[in-house]
């Protein structure tokens, strides 16, 4: 299973899409920027690439993934992945 989530780095101020694969991060695949939005586009795309990879998803909860829940919980149940 990969896990996928976004955390803000309080020494930077950015954040980082965390890919999780086995419960170890891979920071390989982990994502930095700036931008939520930017961050919460990655996440969403990182979570396509899983399920089309054939692995089951799951998007840990976070304040920076609220506003995303609805549309998540959508994706992920049509095309195979989990909240």
């Amino acid at each position: 299973m990969i896990e996928l989530g976004i955390q803000k780095l309080p020494e930077t101020g950015e954040y980082r899409v965390n890919w999780y694969e086995g419960g170890e991060r891979s920071e390989e695949k982990s994502y930095y920027t700036d931008d939520l939005p930017d961050a919460q586009g990655t996440l969403v795309a990182m979570a396509t690439e899983g399920i089309s990879a054939g692995n089951a998803v799951r998007v840990r909860s976070s304040r920076f993934t609220e506003n995303l829940q609805p549309t998540l919980r959508e994706f992920l149940l049509r095309y195979g992945g989990t909240r």
